[in-house]
């Protein structure tokens, strides 16, 4: 069910996992998935529920390591989030990379016949959520996001409370993309005193989205959930109705091509 291949990016190799469902729809769409490394993206509960539910409806599923992550770890750098943080302060900005390495690896699988344009939606947990959001931002061949308790404003972090006044560190915010973002199919929820990545950041980037939506005059496609899960946590119930909302946008997408035919 699961391979890997490889690309490179800027000089590095990249290693991909690629999930094929046992029995292909007819027309597959792709779930790229993330929260960590690879495997966990793909095969760990609770970060896997989108990914067993898009391979159980004939859907293809793709991650690979976020910066600082598994195989990507540095013996030198602090790791994981701290690795974020500290690749920031040395003038290396890890997300912008991770969207330069989501765009190659969507050509590779566009080019490889394992992927198309418009059928290509994305997901991800906690800082995962956020590397989502900022790729589909940048790459309008997904169509549709959706974000499990997802940093949205790294400044409420404590990685970052050393550089969190810096106005560099503010321009991360997600609310510096919701105008982009704007009018797109976005799904995400978030615990109500969510203290570790902030429910309150997360109310600000929706607000954002809603006032770009109002101002451009978009019809809003934005499902945004404040759930009773207590701390930095979220149910599985949550995680599948994610899933459900992106699946939902699958189904919507192939009757837009079939209506314009």
């Amino acid at each position: 069910m699961f391979s890997e291949f490889s690309i490179t990016v800027k000089n590095q190799v990249l290693p991909v996992r690629l999930g094929e469902p046992e029995h292909l729809s007819e027309e597959p769409a792709l779930l790229l998935n993330f929260g960590a490394d690879r495997i966990t993206n793909l095969e760990t509960h609770a970060c896997d529920i989108p990914v067993r539910a898009f391979l159980a409806a004939g859907h293809r599923v793709a991650s690979f390591d976020l910066p600082c992550h598994g195989e990507r770890k540095m013996a030198a750098w602090p790791q994981e989030i701290e690795g974020f943080c500290e690749n920031f302060v040395a003038g290396t900005d890890v997300f912008a990379d991770f969207v330069d390495e989501g765009k190659a690896v969507i050509d590779r699988l566009i080019q490889d016949g394992l992927a198309k344009p418009g059928r290509i939606f994305i997901s991800g947990t906690s800082r995962g959520g956020y590397c989502a959001f900022r790729l589909g931002a940048a790459d309008t061949r997904i169509t549709a996001i959706a974000g499990y308790a997802p940093v949205t404003d790294w400044r409420a972090l404590n990685e970052f409370e050393t550089i969190k006044n810096q106005s560099k560190v503010a321009e991360l915010s997600l609310v510096e993309y919701a105008q982009t973002l704007a009018g797109r199919p976005i799904w995400f929820a978030i615990g109500n005193c969510d203290n570790r990545v902030g429910t309150d950041c997360a109310l600000r980037f929706a607000e954002a989205l809603v006032k770009f939506e109002s101002r451009k005059q978009l019809s809003s496609r934005l499902r945004f959930h404040v759930t009773s899960d207590i701390g930095h946590t979220l149910s599985d119930f949550w995680r599948q109705k994610g899933a459900e909302f992106l699946l939902d946008m699958v189904t919507n997408k192939k009757r837009e091509i079939i209506s314009s035919l």
